[in-house]
């Protein structure tokens, strides 16, 4: 199905039509030109995004985007491929342009390993360096079909299997907002990180050290959390910190309580995915993550979520 929908976006392209839905069907629609819709669409000025699966804005939808660096899993020593974007906004997974002209999967299938790790995100806003790691036994595998045949990193019971900025962090005050696709898929009662930081303060969004609920904070002096989030499954989940008792969760679309999660400012902080200062690696998968340095309202929650779930993002 997603072979197709890029086949239609080609077509409307060459005849300066776009794609658009009505009644759940593809339409061509003459006359007008097709815009891929990222969430940097959606909600503009993030501080810093990543993804291996698609990318940020329309204006950055082309193969001239770099998405994730790939090495052997081996020795990590042996660069495999970058991952690029694609006109369609998703990533280019079908042409041959890793060394040795092949795709990205016959690459790493030929790889020492037969397979490959991620050894750098690409922050799109371009603002950073990106995520990466230049231990080999801790960076995540790549998962070339994680969800709806689209590929995102995978840690599996590794100590400390994460990417983290190296140099520049991001700088801001509350309120801001962590975005983060993914999901844990094992020890269900460990605290598992989505997305925090480097280094102290502890300010993360994750899993909670028990089953089916996550956890946020800000200065790892305060959490809030949000239950019946379903272990082993995929979900959107946002959560902004404000002051007092007004940071919030938010899962596929349903808000939590709003409570105290602590007040944290940024001054030059180093990011880090799939792990964070006070907690454990993540146990799972993730498919993409960025920080907004304001709160996303109600309406803004709702066309992220909208994004992640529809056609655009994961249709999931």
């Amino acid at each position: 199905m997603r072979k197709l929908l890029f086949l239609v976006v080609a077509l409307a392209a060459l005849i300066g039509g776009s794609v658009s839905s009505f009644g759940g069907m593809m339409m061509l629609g003459v006359g007008t030109s097709s815009t891929y819709q990222g969430p940097g669409d959606i909600v503009g000025g993030a501080l810093i995004w990543g993804s291996c699966a698609r990318v940020y804005r329309a204006s950055l939808a082309g193969t001239s985007t770099s998405l994730c660096d790939l090495v052997d899993t081996s020795t990590g020593t042996t660069a495999v491929c970058t991952l690029r974007g694609s006109a369609g906004g998703f990533v280019d997974l079908t042409n041959a342009y890793c060394p040795g002209s092949l795709t990205p999967a016959a690459a790493c299938a030929a790889a020492a390993g037969g397979a490959c790790r991620v050894s750098k995100i690409y922050d799109q806003i371009g603002g950073t360096p990106g995520w990466a790691n230049a231990i080999n036994s801790q960076r995540p595998t790549l998962a070339f079909s994680a969800l709806n045949g689209l590929p995102g990193w995978t840690c599996t019971s590794v100590a400390n299997c994460s990417l983290s900025q190296a140099s520049v962090g991001i700088t801001a005050s509350p309120p801001w907002t962590m975005v983060a696709v993914g999901k844990r898929t094992a020890n269900f009662t460990t605290l598992q990180q989505l997305m925090g930081f480097a280094s102290a303060p502890n300010t993360a969004l994750g899993f909670a050290a028990s089953a089916n609920t996550i956890t946020f904070t800000e200065n790892g002096a305060n959490t809030i959390t949000l239950g019946s989030v379903a272990d082993s499954s995929f979900h959107a989940v946002q959560a902004y910190g404000d002051t007092g008792t007004a940071s919030l969760i938010s899962v596929d679309g349903v808000d939590g309580t709003p409570g105290n999660a602590g007040t944290q400012s940024f001054t030059s902080n180093l990011p880090r995915l799939s792990r964070a200062a006070g907690g454990s690696s993540l146990d799972g998968t993730m498919m993409e993550a960025g920080i907004w340095p304001s709160a996303f309202g109600s309406t803004n929650r709702g066309l992220m979520n909208g994004n992640i779930h529809g056609t655009n993002g994961y249709n999931f």
